[in-house]
């Protein structure tokens, strides 16, 4: 069992302009099977569209409002929706108010971690949520 305290893990920002940060919670090490990060999302931010290459993924909306594009269709997440993207599918999210945007995403298999794992550091924290 591991028990992980959102908001001291190290966090690492998208290498683009208004990328999402990502605290890694649960990575693939030690064997683990799945894995877990905090996104948050800032205003006027995004990330455009993507995979999660042989990872499939599991988003819950924390806080805020994001717009989900991929495959044809449109939605908006608030807190508590759910969304499933299976492996290879296209994603984009895109933060159209005025405040920070935070979600839970899960990733089974482990591997698309490894992927913001290699994004920059980030030394001021006081964009992310506490």
């Amino acid at each position: 069992m591991r028990v992980v305290v959102p908001g001291h893990g190290a966090v690492r920002r998208a290498p683009l302009p208004l990328g999402p940060s990502v605290e890694i919670l649960v990575d693939d090490q030690d064997g683990a099977e799945l894995a877990a990060a905090h996104l948050t999302i800032p205003a006027g931010g995004g990330m455009p569209e993507h995979t999660h290459g042989a990872s499939a993924a599991l988003l819950v909306m924390l806080d805020g409002e994001l717009r989900i594009r991929g495959g044809g269709r449109e939605a908006t997440l608030v807190p508590g929706t759910l969304v499933y993207v299976a492996r290879g599918e296209r994603i984009g999210l895109a933060n159209g108010s005025d405040r920070p945007a935070t979600l839970l995403a899960v990733f089974a298999p482990a591997d698309f971690i490894r992927t913001p794992a290699r994004w920059p550091a980030v030394t001021d924290r006081t964009d992310q949520p506490t």
